[in-house]
C-alpha cells in the first residue's frame, strides 16, 4: 500500500514538475555511475532504479525554484559540502589544540544565533551540519533562533562565525 502511494505521489509530482525531476534523475544517475565506476548493464539498471526513486522523493521535498533551479541548487550543494568540509577541518584542529594544550583553554557555553532560514529543510541541514562540526552541538530551534553549545565561547560576533554555513545552506534551501 505504501509503495502504491509513493508511486502515485511520484507520478503526480512528475506531472507538475517534469523538468526538475528529469534534471534530478540525470544528476543522480551520473553520480551513481561515478561512485560505482562500472558500466555493466546491471549497475546501470540498478542506478536508474535507485536514482528514479530518489528523484521522486527529493522532488517532493525540495522547494520549487523555477527553471534551472535543480542544476544551480546542485552546484550550490556541492559548494555547501566544500564549505562544511573546510569548517570541519578547522574545527578538528581547534578541538585537538584545546585537548592537547596543558591548560585546556575551554569556556563552554550556549549561544543564540539567528540564521534567517525559512524552510524546515534548511533549518535541518544547518542544525545537522553544526552538530557534525567538532566542538559544537545544535540544541534547539525556537522561532527563528538557534541555540548552540560551543566548546569555547568568546565575545566575538557569533552570527558572523555562522555566516559561511548559513549562506551556503540558503543557497540550497532558500
Amino acid at each position: 500500500m505504501l509503495c502504491t502511494s509513493v508511486i502515485v505521489q511520484g507520478v503526480s509530482v512528475m506531472l507538475k514538475r517534469p523538468i526538475p525531476l528529469f534534471f534530478s534523475l540525470v544528476f543522480l544517475v551520473i553520480a551513481w555511475l561515478m561512485l560505482t565506476s562500472s558500466l555493466q548493464y546491471q549497475e546501470i539498471v540498478a542506478g536508474i532504479v535507485v536514482s528514479l526513486a530518489l528523484a521522486f522523493g527529493l522532488n517532493s521535498i525540495l522547494p520549487d525554484g523555477g527553471k534551472g533551479s535543480v542544476i544551480s541548487r546542485s552546484f550550490r550543494f556541492v559548494i555547501f559540502v566544500l564549505v562544511l568540509a573546510k569548517e570541519m577541518v578547522l574545527a578538528n584542529f581547534d578541538v585537538a589544540y584545546r585537548v592537547l594544550h596543558p591548560k585546556m583553554p575551554i569556556r563552554p557555553g550556549i549561544i543564540e544565533v539567528r540564521p534567517g532560514l525559512e524552510t524546515e529543510m534548511g533549518k535541518l541541514l544547518l542544525s545537522n551540519s553544526i552538530t557534525l562540526t567538532p566542538g559544537t552541538l545544535s540544541m534547539d530551534w525556537i522561532d527563528d533562533r538557534l541555540y548552540i553549545h560551543w566548546i569555547n565561547v568568546d565575545e566575538k560576533d557569533h552570527d558572523a562565525s555562522m555566516r559561511p554555513l548559513d549562506k551556503t545552506v540558503k543557497g540550497v534551501f532558500p
